[in-house]
């Protein structure tokens, strides 16, 4: 049998599948064992890949009841630093039987279709997430955003991360408190294509395990708390188009314009910016993000440097590059991705006009029209979205929408602490 790893230090492996909402689910094998999934695949339960945080199943015939094989990408075998003798591998599933793919598959599937325009896309995400001690409370406040006291409270679990994800071939840009209580912001180097993000889900994996061997607890939920101390946390994501010869072409024209195809992708990115948010905020909590002053982009907008809009546009040379700012801090980084860069690409084929960039605030005019404000509401655009689904996967997508349908009427259906105060008196 072929030896598919750098190091025969290791007993363990674990194999991962990223399910919806971006947790990485996994199963343990030996080294051997890892070996022969390489070769013959590994048996998983298909109905996992579509189940909802508590194990919830949309009525589906196509989910099946028996397995799927996964398959080890073995480009993306990384040893755990911090856990002797492990590693973690990440998986796709093949679609066997009419079983569906995963949301990893999904973003392959739209970076086969930028292949075959002749573009490889460039992407650097920026990812927000909230600290808490294990007692609940945060270890800084509000009024500590951007300082050094702040770091120094948490300079244990800071050192690990620029120790370790370097180790994992996890590049790291910086790290810094954000504007909320407990709230960090990490950025990544950038990388192209499936790496970028297969780092991303590493990276989320590698700040839940090294916090909680600092008795801290991790959260990439967009509104972890109604503490109002505690912020609001995004997902951004920085992305560029390079050519066959590996030019940007997003660089400014001659003339010092926006090119034409940052112009058409960022059009394309605008025209189906209500289906996308389905992906970019894709739990009920990621909403409580749209709302004046948290900077959570409300409307279709572009504009030059003004974070007031969804797509920024960074005018830096050759490192010129598009920012959108759509995403929550709990999207799963394969369908934020796959659902910006399909929007993107179906704006170059069709060469999309941006229509002129916003220069002022973009979420109080009602001039650019509003995204989805609702989980509800993203999953009718969704649905309705047939070139962004089918660029996608028309199968996953709709599985995505019965899966997120059935979370929002448990939701519907439970009364809030919220609803029992506000209403006791009737």
């Amino acid at each position: 049998m072929t030896d598919h790893t750098p190091s025969t230090d290791i007993r363990i492996v674990r194999l991962l599948l990223t399910d919806f909402f971006g947790i990485p689910r996994a199963k343990t094998v030996t080294y051997d064992q890892y070996q022969r999934a390489v070769e013959e695949g590994h048996a998983w339960a298909s109905p996992v890949l579509a189940a909802d945080l508590w194990q919830n199943l949309p009525d589906d015939d196509r989910l099946g009841t028996g397995n799927t094989t996964i398959h080890p990408d073995v480009s993306t075998f990384t040893p755990l630093p911090w856990q002797k003798g492990t590693a973690v591998v990440l998986c796709g599933a093949r679609p066997e039987n009419s079983n569906p793919s995963t949301p990893r598959d999904a973003l392959l599937r739209v970076l086969e279709s930028a292949a075959n325009l002749g573009l490889e896309p460039k992407f650097g995400p920026e990812a927000e997430f909230t600290l808490f001690n294990n007692d609940g409370t945060s270890p800084f406040g509000m009024d500590q955003w951007y300082t050094s006291e702040a770091i120094t409270a948490i300079a244990p679990f800071i050192d690990d991360l620029y120790t370790y994800l370097p180790d994992m071939d996890i590049p790291v840009y910086e790290i810094f408190n954000e504007h909320g209580a407990g709230q960090m912001e990490i950025n990544l180097d950038p990388a192209m294509g499936l790496k970028a993000w297969d780092r991303a889900v590493l990276m989320k994996l590698a700040i839940k395990e090294i916090a909680q061997r600092h008795g801290m607890r991790a959260s990439f939920l967009s509104k972890p708390s109604n503490d109002p101390e505690c912020s609001e946390s995004g997902f951004h994501v920085h992305q560029t188009l390079n050519d066959s010869v590996g030019t940007n072409l997003f660089q400014l024209d001659e003339n010092g314009k926006p090119s034409k195809e940052v112009a058409a992708y960022i059009g394309g990115q605008l025209a189906h910016a209500s289906a996308t948010t389905a992906f970019a905020a894709p739990t009920v909590t990621s909403y409580k993000r749209f709302r004046p002053g948290t900077w959570a982009p409300m409307r279709a907008a572009w504009g030059v440097d003004n974070r007031a809009a969804m797509v920024r546009l960074h005018v830096a040379g050759k490192n010129t590059r598009v920012e959108n700012r759509s995403g929550a801090s709990d999207a799963n980084p394969y369908l934020l991705a796959a659902g910006q860069l399909a929007a993107g690409l179906d704006g170059i084929r069709r060469n999309l006009d941006p229509g002129d960039p916003a220069s002022h605030n973009a979420a109080d005019d009602p001039a650019y029209p509003l995204v989805p404000t609702n989980l509800g509401a993203a999953l009718d655009a969704l649905e309705s979205d047939t070139l962004l689904t089918e660029a996608i996967g028309s199968e996953l997508c709709e599985l995505y929408v019965a899966t997120q349908r059935q979370v929002l009427r448990r939701y519907q259906e439970f009364v809030t602490d919220w609803e029992l105060h506000e209403y006791r008196s009737l």
